[in-house]
């Protein structure tokens, strides 16, 4: 109830002085922290994983990981087209942090 609301605020409070020591502008870190609130209430409203998977392109990380992917994929074909280094390589040292999953060759 109420109580476990004014404990999360509570446990919270430290993590503004933080912020603001960086530099960083009001606006900015208002901006951020409503970016941040709303991936974790994405997060939040799924208590399991199944359900996250129902909707993945609603939640960030999810829709970010292909993304990311294609990026990586596009970069790796643009220096092998230049003969310069082949990614290839690396593909089994890049890992997504979140998913734990490779962002390597399809398998």
């Amino acid at each position: 109830g109420q109580l476990s609301k004014t404990m999360m605020y509570i446990k919270n409070i430290p993590v503004c002085p933080e912020f603001d020591t960086l530099g960083v502008s009001h606006d900015t870190q208002l901006r951020a922290t409503r970016l941040l609130k709303a991936i974790t209430d994405g997060y939040g409203k799924t208590q399991k994983m199944e359900d996250v998977n129902k909707d993945k392109k609603q939640l960030l990380f999810h829709y970010s990981y292909p993304v990311m992917r294609n990026r990586w994929e596009r970069i790796e074909r643009i220096f092998n087209l230049l003969l310069i280094v082949s990614l290839f390589n690396i593909w089994s040292l890049l890992t997504a942090t979140f998913s734990k999953r490779s962002l390597g060759p399809l398998q």
